[in-house]
């Protein structure tokens, strides 16, 4: 759906509040986006916005920082940012279904070379050139990347 058609839609809804920019900016900052109806849209929209190819692919949604993670991740993270943090927009990429299979529950260090060196998807290469680490502190700097990027550019 266009961005009109979704700002028509939610303003035909008495109900629902259209948000302002701040209470938008903290939504994407601390809402769990995973499992939400327009996650698919939103990192589709996410990715085409960085330009390159399109894959034609329905992506898979890839928690970077695992919904199931191995010992190691809680090296990094206590169980209750892990928690808070999993499901989080900053937290989440497209990768085909194959690629989200093989990198599933690995260390960050694994899966950022996988990202960078075979992902179809650009967001996921960007993340990997991006990002050395991945911490809650690296989480919340994406978010506030995304945030602005919603906020500036994205289609709704």
């Amino acid at each position: 759906p266009s961005g009109d058609l979704i700002t028509k839609v939610i303003g035909e809804h008495k109900t629902v509040a259209w948000p302002n920019d701040n209470v938008f900016r903290e939504a994407i900052l601390e809402r769990p986006l995973y499992g939400v109806g327009i996650c698919n849209y939103v990192l589709l929209q996410y990715d085409k916005s960085l330009g390159g190819d399109q894959p034609n692919n329905i992506p898979w949604v890839e928690h970077v920082l695992p919904e199931n993670p191995s010992k190691e991740w809680f090296e990094i993270f206590t169980k209750e940012q892990h928690g808070l943090l999993k499901g989080l927009l900053a937290n989440l990429i497209p990768l085909s279904e194959e690629m989200n299979k093989s990198v599933s529950n690995k260390p960050y260090t694994n899966k950022r070379e996988r990202f960078r060196k075979d992902s179809m998807f650009k967001s996921a290469r960007n993340l990997a050139e991006s990002y050395a680490e991945w911490t809650p502190a690296t989480i919340e700097k994406r978010g506030k990347n995304l945030a602005n990027w919603a906020l500036k550019g994205c289609p709704f």
